[in-house]
């Protein structure tokens, strides 16, 4: 069995999606059972839900040294960027709303990744270990 958790308290859920084999999930009130492809969310609510035909691709390119993004908003594409180059984000105004696709090598210096992400007319200023995202 091959599966990936990914358990960041940042994170809205919790997600565990099964590449490889078979994962039995029993919350005590309900029973499930994961095949490939399908993914199990776990919202701090406590809500569980199961997606199917899941882009496996995606999920393990960190484990590539990837980051690659499918239609991934800002926040989420700034929240892998902080936990690889061990940065804090923040925002000054509003949240630019975009989404990115493609891949990144995680080999990348931090500076080349930022020039990328400028090109979709995002701009930041860093201070120390601070990247501020500024409109």
């Amino acid at each position: 069995t091959h599966f990936n958790v990914m358990a960041y308290t940042e994170e809205a859920a919790v997600k565990t999606t099964l590449l490889e084999g078979a994962v039995k999930i029993n919350t005590g009130s309900a029973q499930t059972t994961l095949h490939p492809g399908q993914q199990l969310q776990l919202e701090k609510t406590g809500q569980l839900s199961v997606l199917d035909n899941v882009n496996v691709d995606e999920i393990v390119a960190w484990k590539n040294g990837y980051f690659q993004f499918n239609h991934e908003k800002l926040p989420g594409v700034m929240r892998q960027i902080a936990r690889w180059y061990d940065v804090d984000i923040a925002y000054e105004g509003t949240i630019p709303a975009r989404e990115f696709g493609g891949k990144i090598a995680r080999n990348s210096s931090i500076e080349d990744v930022l020039k990328i992400l400028e090109l979709s007319k995002v701009h930041f200023r860093i201070e120390k270990k601070k990247i501020i995202v500024i409109p």
